[in-house]
């Protein structure tokens, strides 16, 4: 019915995503989450001093069988003999406060701000040879690799379809209204106008009509898609390649 059509266009206008506007929230959060993951080696002395965390196993006095208990006491003891070395070892690879990482990380977040996301990588692979156990800086440089991966699929693969699957649902229901005034589907999309506004028969991915064709069932409607770069895992290399976007059936 035109009530109910009414609801879903409603529901699809309230679906939207700004990028632009919560891009400084996203990578606000995934840079404070990488300076958490660096403070756990850290911790706060009742004085107020900040130092490396000290690493401690407590015995085990959980079952009343004798041989568990020296059996569990062995294992905390060895626990707690690597977990000291770790921290003796952390005692030269970070620096003494956490201070200088959290600024080599706003650093490296840095570029993550402007919009629209950059396609290319921040940081040239061929050119760093780290060995992460020993370099902190290197592996700091290379903490906001996944974020900006996870904005540039936002930005160019997951909203572009979202975008097309809205549109493309308004559209859907457009034929529904041209069905229920005339009893049949529309043979093309020429036939929705001028009743549709003609811009509610655009795909926002590819710039044109939706593709809208007939079969025995009752139609099709796709998008003509776009040029995804993806990577391939045999040859080492971005490939390009050209994705149609399903609107119905799915």
């Amino acid at each position: 019915s035109e009530e109910q059509l009414n609801r879903i266009e409603q529901a699809i206008g309230k679906s939207s995503f700004d990028l632009e506007k919560k891009l400084e929230g996203l990578v606000d959060y995934e840079t404070l989450t990488c300076k958490d993951l660096f403070s756990t080696f850290y911790q706060k002395h009742p004085s107020g001093n900040v130092r490396f965390l000290r690493f401690f196993s407590s015995s085990h006095d959980l079952f009343d069988d004798i041989e568990i208990n020296q059996y569990l006491d062995r294992q905390a003891y060895w626990s707690e003999v690597w977990e000291k070395i770790a921290a003796v070892i952390m005692w030269f690879v970070l620096p003494r406060s956490p201070e200088p990482i959290f600024e080599k990380i706003d650093t490296a977040f840095e570029p993550l701000y402007i919009y629209p996301p950059s396609k290319e990588p921040l940081v040239d692979f061929s050119g760093l040879q780290y060995d992460w156990r020993w370099n902190v800086a290197g592996l700091v440089e290379f903490s906001p690799m996944h974020t900006r991966s996870m904005l540039s699929r936002l930005y160019y693969d997951i909203l572009p379809r979202h975008k097309c699957q809205r549109q493309g649902t308004l559209l859907l229901c457009e034929l529904r209204r041209y069905k229920n005034r005339s009893g049949r589907w529309p043979d093309s999309l020429e036939d929705l106008l001028p009743d549709t506004p003609e811009a509610k028969l655009i795909d926002p991915v590819s710039g044109e009509w939706f593709v809208y064709e007939r079969d025995d069932e009752g139609f099709i409607v796709y998008s003509a898609g776009m040029e995804m770069s993806k990577f391939d895992t045999k040859t080492g290399q971005m490939i390009k390649q050209h994705e149609i976007i399903e609107i119905w059936p799915e």
